[in-house]
C-alpha cells in the first residue's frame, strides 16, 4: 500500500491528538487516485485542502456539509469495492466537497482524514 500525504500543518514535530486537521490520500496506488483527476480537479482539491488547513475537527463539524464541513455516508451506501486495509471496523465514511459539490470520500483515523475516492462523476453513492 502506498500513501500520498498532504499535510495541512507545516510541522509534525511533537504532534499529539489535539483536534488538528490533517489530510492524506491513500489507496493501493495513491498516485493512481490523484492522477485520475484532471488539472482542474487537482487544482480544486489543492484549494480545498488549503482552505481547511487551519480548521480543527470541531470547526469542520460545525461547518456546512456542502461548504467546508463534512457529512457521513453509511458504508453500505458505497457502490465500489471497499479497501480492507484500515476500514473493516468503519461503519460510516466521511464526505468533503472539494470542487463545488464534487465529493472526496474517505475515513478519519484519530486526527487524519484518509481520502479513498474522488466522486466527481457522482457514482460512488446515491446523492
Amino acid at each position: 500500500m502506498t500513501e500520498m500525504a498532504i499535510l495541512l500543518k507545516q510541522s509534525l514535530k511533537g504532534l499529539e491528538i489535539r483536534n488538528e486537521s490533517l489530510f492524506k490520500a491513500t489507496a493501493h496506488d495513491a498516485s493512481t487516485l490523484f492522477s485520475s483527476l484532471d488539472q482542474e480537479h487537482k487544482a480544486m482539491f489543492s484549494e480545498a485542502i488549503f482552505r481547511r488547513k487551519s480548521l480543527t475537527w470541531n470547526d469542520i463539524k460545525s461547518s456546512d456539509r456542502h461548504g467546508l464541513g463534512t457529512e457521513k455516508i453509511p458504508k453500505t451506501s458505497i457502490n465500489a469495492p471497499i479497501p480492507r486495509f484500515k476500514t473493516e471496523d468503519i461503519e460510516n465514511f466521511l464526505v468533503f466537497r472539494y470542487h463545488g459539490k464534487d465529493p472526496m470520500v474517505g475515513y478519519r483515523q484519530k486526527d487524519i482524514f484518509f481520502v479513498l475516492w474522488f466522486d466527481h462523476n457522482f457514482t460512488l453513492y446515491d446523492h
